[in-house]
């Protein structure tokens, strides 16, 4: 994420955070305080960062009409409010236990038509260690007309979780949150996370041993983490009943201001469950 990086003033040495963009400036807060606009060549900053940062300062001059991602209706640039925090975005699978593949103690719950009608899920080992270091995770971004039989997968919108890589594949360094409906409670809960995630607009299959896996992210081993069944008791809002939270699609980016403080809670409760 470009903005929430550190900053270095040229002129005093001061380090500042990267807030955000007003035409040809840049939106850097010192020691804390409110925002004052930078010349880019005033800071010292990473190469990448500063390329990102070009990037987004040419998207500013362009056109209104050339600014906006019409997918979804949201606008590339993120707020300054949603970029204090890192990047994350959250999603809902179907129900299990151990997320180590369908067993007869441990089947998918509420995942939707494909996992009622076939008894399978793409979820199944979200927090299953692979021979390679890596998990993969999962969560189905819905299809196009047709279903999931005759339709084709819709991509994960990764510009909605950092707007620099409207052109990229994929997205690095950001936490999934992984979430269910829970038989126990029945509601939405965190069932898992990782950290340091990296995150691909569209959906990938491959073979291990003959099967077929599923995966739209994918993190080391040691930074997927499982939250055991009985202390899955933080509940994520739902559209429908809260005002935000997830809607119809399994996928929910929490990037709006309205979200900014859910967004702490959630990463104060990641912190605490480690």
């Amino acid at each position: 994420m470009v903005f929430g990086q550190q900053v270095k003033s040229k002129a005093t040495g001061a380090v500042g955070i990267l807030t955000g963009i007003s035409g040809d400036k840049l939106l850097v807060s010192f020691n804390g305080r409110d925002s004052v606009k930078a010349p880019a060549d005033a800071l010292e900053m990473g190469e990448e960062t500063m390329a990102a940062i070009q990037y987004l300062i040419s998207e500013e001059k362009a056109p209104v009409k050339k600014k906006t991602v019409h997918s979804g209706g949201s606008s590339r640039r993120i707020s300054p409010l949603i970029a204090k925090t890192p990047s994350m975005i959250f999603f809902n699978t179907a129900y299990m236990k151990e997320y180590n593949g369908i067993t007869v103690d441990d089947i998918p719950y509420n995942g939707g038509k494909y996992v009622d009608e076939t008894g399978n899920a793409g979820e199944k080992y979200n927090f299953a260690p692979f021979d390679d270091e890596f998990v993969y995770g999962f969560a189905e971004p819905g299809h196009t007309k047709g279903g999931w039989k005759n339709g084709s997968q819709k991509e994960l919108h990764i510009e909605k979780i950092d707007p620099s890589c409207i052109d990229s594949d994929h997205l690095d360094d950001v936490i999934v949150v992984m979430c269910a409906n829970s038989p126990l409670l029945s509601k939405t809960v965190v069932v898992g996370w990782y950290n340091h995630a990296t995150v691909y607009r569209n959906p990938k299959v491959f073979d291990i041993d003959g099967e077929k896996h599923w995966m739209i992210c994918k993190c080391r081993i040691e930074d997927a983490h499982l939250i055991e069944e009985k202390d899955r008791d933080f509940i994520i809002p739902r559209a429908a009943k809260d005002g935000t939270g997830f809607g119809q699609a399994n996928y929910w980016y929490a990037n709006q201001d309205k979200d900014y403080e859910f967004r702490l809670k959630v990463l104060d409760y990641l912190k605490q469950s480690v």
